[in-house]
C-alpha cells in the first residue's frame, strides 16, 4: 500500500482484503476464547441465510493473495445462472473452509 505505483483500484482491493482478513482473525480469536463453551456444551450456532456466491467471492479474495504468494493456483468455479442461498452459521463455515484452504496451502507445492 505504500508503493505509489500501485493503482488505486488495486490498493482499494488490498485494503478490503485486509479488512475482511482482520475481521476473520477476530472471529477466530473469539472462537478460541469460546473453547470453554464448547467443552461445556454451551456453544451456540448462529444460523442465518446468505448467498453462497457472495460468500465464495469473499473467500476467494481472502485466499488469492496467499495463493499468489505461495505460487499456487487457486480457482473458484462460480455457479452459472443459479442464485444459491444457504442457511448455516456463516462464521463457522468460513472458519472451516479457511482452515481447509490453509492446510492445503501448507502441504501444496508450486
Amino acid at each position: 500500500l505504500k508503493d505509489n505505483e500501485i493503482a488505486s483500484s488495486d490498493r482499494m482491493r488490498y485494503v478490503e482484503t485486509i479488512e475482511r482478513t482482520g475481521q476473520s482473525m477476530i472471529r477466530i480469536v473469539n472462537d478460541i476464547l469460546d473453547l470453554s463453551k464448547v467443552e461445556a456444551g454451551h456453544l451456540q450456532i448462529e444460523k442465518s441465510r446468505f448467498a453462497l456466491t457472495e460468500f465464495v467471492n469473499e473467500l476467494n479474495s481472502m485466499l488469492q493473495m496467499q495463493a499468489e504468494k505461495q505460487e499456487v493456483e487457486l480457482s473458484f468455479v462460480p455457479f452459472k445462472n443459479v442464485d444459491v442461498t444457504v442457511a448455516t452459521d456463516r462464521a463457522r463455515l468460513r472458519q472451516i473452509i479457511l482452515n481447509l484452504a490453509n492446510n492445503a496451502f501448507k502441504f501444496s507445492r508450486k
